[in-house]
């Protein structure tokens, strides 16, 4: 028989023995005896003299409060009818017996053992499943240093409280835990005194999560028992029993694994083979989303390309370089997209005719065929990848294969050869409809139609003028050269030709005022009006405002330029303009310039008509208008301009100057046009460009004007003519 088996005499001190945690220090506290005597405890006011050593039956000290008293309102039940606890088992609370008293000895408890939650009776432990009696923990002060019994220390806090209101499952209900592998945290016990020792815990150990009460570990698996961690102050360094330091991080694993439950050992690293860079174009994706949306809206809602890039590229942020890319792909794209609808239409059995597929297919083909620094792969995952931005997933694999198959066979499309078919090859390797094709080689020769079809512009630059009420010529190179664009001097007068430029819009200088944007064809026919301080000036058709702007600077704020224009939006440019370049003989007015004005007739010094006109001569800054012109709209657009021509002559005074000017290459709307317009008009004249045009240009006017052309004059396609009223 082992020593815990042994009875325990009355009024012999008890064993120590093993509580139910992973060790048990004796620590120092005072002597109780066990007496004989009734078998149940006695709860109440005791005497007030403790009973004799000798004296039979239990004894118990006053109590601290009432002894568990009755919840609700209800009556106390006795411990027999829940099932009766051993006498030797009930634990007494209060303040222990004098030290030589017979009995069990209790410590004063730091506060109340264990009490009941939300209100509910507590439950003795016999209804969950008695505990051993020797394996109740006891809390409170402890005992005498050299006292028998059990002895516990003072815990740092309540130990192992319930949560969320529930009581304290034992731990019988889980399943027990070896005694030797019980915890018991508090403070250490004296240096020599025997038994396990363990140190202060740092903080509660190993709280229950979410409310839940904790967990015994033997439902998940006992840990070894000399494996458990015990987080604290190391014990005295005399004291016997096992010792456990503060740990640095996580609790050690068991001997022989890993941290992460690997068997230990020698272990082999292979190299790992560093990831391919992948390949991408100068496009973002937010530059490439702008390009496919002003696409979308040039294809699907007849917008203009650079009204819709304006307005795309406001609303979205990007970067100046994004935007000049986002501006140079839609180009790009426009400028050759029956070349590139060729050239995918071959790769399909049945070309898509969906819009934002189509035009995500020639944003990648366009780069895959005319952008040779950039990779083809690149343009393929891109565009891949816009389209799954774009929410269509399912038609990613389509887009895929046709563009991986066109970087394969780009090489061996079968383009349409200039020498077997003229009219073919013109209109795909040119971009240009077919009626269009037509069109020009009936009012051209092949050689004159096919360089003005093919011309492309390798840079497009940007042109710009000084303001002449504030700078010179000289004044302005000034300027330019300390910004990082660079330029070169254009033909027209005071034109100066940047690359390089972005967000001119927030240049500080342009902002002052102090020079404006505008195309040397358009410097050019405001250059035939020859305004001089004082003068009279009718601009008909004024928006979007440079020729209006150009004619009063160089009136240096006298006279008065009136600036005509029928649609609200577009006057809005020219107030814009008037109020940056702080022009104040510049008047705005919304209307019909076909409309007759008495009050203006035989009034004006000079009027200058830019009419409306097909663009015809702009294709390079506006190339999405050839798609959208059709046969029927030449007419249309001629009857137009000669019914401008002939309310406009009425307000050019005797000796004044008329000036018709359009953006087109087409007789009709030119040189024929003109011709018309002297027969029926036998008071105007034809009247030769003047000086400060550069010579080359003026020895090319005819009888009936000036006509420009992009491929051979260096500026926009353009026809002036400058016209004189001789009559009274």
């Amino acid at each position: 028989m082992s020593d815990r088996d042994q009875p325990k005499s009355p009024g012999t001190p008890t064993e120590k023995r093993s509580s139910t945690g992973t060790g048990h220090k004796p620590a120092t506290g005072r002597t109780t005896q066990a007496t004989g005597g009734k078998p149940r405890g006695s709860f109440g006011k005791p005497s007030s003299k403790p009973a004799a050593p000798g004296a039979g039956g239990r004894n118990f000290s006053k109590p601290s409060g009432k002894p568990y008293p009755a919840k609700s309102g209800s009556p106390r039940r006795d411990s027999t009818e829940q099932g009766e606890r051993p006498a030797g088992n009930r634990t007494s609370y209060g303040k222990p017996a004098a030290p030589g008293a017979g009995g069990r000895s209790f410590g004063k408890p730091s506060g109340r053992p264990y009490p009941a939650k939300s209100g509910a009776p507590r439950r003795d432990s016999t209804e969950q499943g008695e505990r051993p009696a020797g394996n109740r923990a006891t809390y409170g002060k402890p005992a005498a240093p050299g006292a028998g019994g059990r002895s516990f220390s003072k815990p740092s806090g309540r130990p192992y409280p319930a949560k969320n209101g529930a009581p304290r499952r034992d731990s019988t209900e889980q399943g027990e835990r070896p005694a030797g592998n019980r915890a018991t945290y508090g403070k250490p016990a004296a240096p020599g005194a025997g038994g396990r020792s363990f140190s202060k815990p740092s903080g509660r150990p190993y709280p229950a999560k979410n409310g839940a009460p904790r967990r015994d570990s033997t439902e998940q698996g006992e840990l070894p028992a000399g494996n458990r961690a015990t987080y604290g102050k190391p014990a005295a360094p005399g004291a016997g029993g096992r010792s456990f330091n503060k740990p640095s991080g996580r609790p050690s694993f068991a001997k022989g694994r890993s941290a992460f439950g690997a068997p230990r050992g020698n272990r082999t690293f292979r190299p790992v083979k560093p990831a391919e860079p992948q390949e991408h174009t100068d496009l973002s994706q937010g530059s490439r989303r702008v390009a496919l949306q002003v696409l979308g809206d040039v294809h699907e809602s007849g917008a203009y390309a650079s009204l819709a890039l304006q307005k795309r590229l406001g609303a979205a942020r990007l970067s100046p370089a994004d935007r000049r890319l986002a501006t140079s792909i839609v180009y790009a794209t426009l400028e050759q997209q029956l070349q590139i609808d060729f050239a995918l239409d071959r790769l399909m059995d049945h070309p898509t005719h969906e819009p934002v597929q189509r035009d995500i297919l020639r944003l990648s083909a366009c780069q895959i065929l005319f952008h040779d620094r950039v990779p083809d792969s690149a343009a393929v995952n891109e565009g891949v990848t816009l389209a799954r931005a774009m929410g269509m997933e399912g038609a990613t694999g389509f887009l895929n294969a046709v563009l991986r198959n066109l970087v394969r066979s780009k090489d061996e499309i079968p383009w349409p050869k200039k020498e077997e078919d003229l009219r073919t090859y013109l209109h795909i390797m040119g971009s240009m409809p077919m009626w269009l094709v037509d069109k020009l080689l009936a009012t051209y020769d092949e050689e004159t139609a096919t360089a003005i079809i093919m011309h492309r512009s390798q840079e497009h630059e940007m042109v710009a003028r000084p303001n002449m009420m504030q700078l010179t010529d000289a004044q302005f190179e000034l300027l330019l050269q300390q910004k990082a664009w660079r330029w070169r001097r254009g033909i027209a007068p005071h034109a100066y030709l940047l690359s390089g430029v972005s967000e001119v819009a927030l240049d500080n200088d342009y902002r002052a005022g102090r020079f404006s944007l505008q195309g040397q064809s358009s410097i050019l026919a405001a250059e035939a009006m020859q305004v001089a301080p004082g003068m009279r000036v009718l601009d008909a058709c004024a928006a979007p405002g440079g020729k209006t702007c150009y004619m009063a600077e160089t009136m240096q704020g006298t006279g008065r330029v009136f600036a005509w224009e029928l649609h609200e939006k577009r006057a809005m440019l020219l107030e814009a303009a008037k109020h940056r370049l702080q022009l104040e003989n510049v008047r705005v007015s919304i209307r019909d310039a076909a409309l007759p004005k008495p009050d203006f007739e035989s009034t004006m010094d000079a009027v200058l008509l830019d009419a409306p006109c097909t663009g015809l001569g702009v294709l390079t800054n506006k190339p999405d208008l050839k798609y959208r012109l059709q046969p029927e709209d030449i007419t249309a657009i001629v009857t137009q301009q000669q019914k401008l021509l002939n309310a406009l002559c009425r307000f050019v005074k005797p000796g004044g100057v008329l000036v018709y000017s359009t953006c087109s290459i087409l007789p009709e709307e030119n040189v024929e046009q003109v011709k018309a317009f002297l027969e029926s008009h036998p008071d105007f004249s034809i009247q030769f460009l003047p000086t400060s045009y550069p010579e080359n240009l003026r020895a090319l006017q005819t009888p009936y004007g000036l006509q420009l052309f992009a491929h051979r004059d260096e500026v926009e396609g353009f026809f002036i003519a400058r016209l004189r009223r001789t009559g009274a």
